[in-house]
């Protein structure tokens, strides 16, 4: 699978700024950058389900890579906007802080490569261990979302 340019990637974080800048539920734009980060958690963790039921349903090979790449898109708009966007201000603003967000940011890395592991199983067709693979790594972004908002509602506080 191909590695998305510098290009890609900026289309994609401004794709994803013009859809966070509403909440679909109630029309309001998110009120912090922990508000939204959580919104994006809930869409990811609705695209990690639809992965996981097409990986495992009828006409599974090709809705299974669909599934799949949808999530992946969102997971790198996502780790971008966090790595890019709204870590480097905190770490700036409160170097106290800076190890935990390191931490995050070197999560992302590691979640990239699980990513580019389970498109690899999908596209070779062994999607009981990309399913398995998927479901590992949901549990583990799962931990990794509370951490995140945790932190985030820390942060908040400390600069309110």
């Amino acid at each position: 699978m191909a590695k998305h340019g510098r290009g890609d990637r900026d289309d994609r974080l401004d794709r994803q700024d013009r859809q966070d800048r509403q909440d679909p539920q109630d029309g309001e734009p998110p009120r912090s950058v922990e508000e939204r980060i959580a919104r994006e958690h809930r869409y990811i963790d609705e695209l990690f389900g639809e992965a996981q039921a097409a990986l495992r349903g009828p006409d599974v090979q090709s809705r299974a890579l669909e599934s799949f790449l949808r999530l992946r898109d969102a997971l790198e708009t996502h780790f971008a906007q966090e790595d890019h966007l709204y870590y480097p201000p905190l770490c700036a603003l409160l170097p106290e802080r800076k190890p935990r967000l390191v931490e995050l940011v070197g999560a992302h890395a590691r979640y990239r490569d699980i990513l580019a592991r389970i498109s690899a199983q999908v596209e070779e067709g062994a999607l009981a261990a990309a399913s398995q693979t998927l479901e590992d790594f949901a549990r583990s972004f799962e931990r990794h979302e509370r951490r995140e908002e945790g932190l985030l509602r820390a942060v908040e506080q400390q600069i309110q």
